[in-house]
């Protein structure tokens, strides 16, 4: 089966790389094969146009914009948000600062996805349970504006939220 270049798109026989890009040189900020003639010098390891580019305005993008996903799962029995997060502060914070230690800035938002149900009665006096389910969310955040995660706000605005929605 064909597949692309990642390069440069073109159709490569299942190589990763097409024989052109293969003989490029790799710009160390950018990721990109290029041909010499985009480097100022025969050891350059960063190509020009990353060369002009004002270190304020050099970012990092992943797939999807998402570079790592953590997910805590919870079960029927936990019915209260303040909880389910003091439970996981520990492993939430230590997941935190691995991937800032690895990263040194991470842009990051919490998303709560929670299940409500309750029991309506009918009109021949039995109940149906009706359920649907809630998707929250904190703004986005990054490390360098906070530090560390604060917990309590954390809580706050995820009940918040849910006292909102029902």
């Amino acid at each position: 089966m064909a597949e692309n270049c990642t390069n440069c798109g073109s159709s490569t026989n299942g190589e990763r790389l097409c024989r052109a890009c293969a003989n490029h040189r790799i710009c160390r900020r950018c990721r990109r094969y290029l041909p010499t003639h985009r480097y100022d010098g025969d050891d350059e390891k960063t190509c020009r146009t990353c060369r002009n580019i004002q270190p304020e305005n050099v970012h990092r993008y992943a797939l999807q914009h998402a570079a790592a996903q953590y997910s805590w799962n919870g079960n029927d029995g936990e019915i209260d948000v303040a909880d389910f997060l003091r439970q996981r502060v520990d492993e939430i914070a230590s997941t935190y600062s691995s991937a800032v230690d690895d990263n040194r800035s991470i842009k990051y938002f919490f998303r709560l996805e929670a299940e409500f149900s309750r029991d309506v009665p009918d009109d021949d006096d039995t109940t149906t349970v009706q359920r649907t389910t809630g998707l929250f969310a904190t703004p986005p955040s990054t490390s360098v504006t906070d530090p560390t995660i604060d917990f309590e706000t954390l809580i706050s605005t995820f009940e918040n939220a849910i006292d909102g929605f029902t």
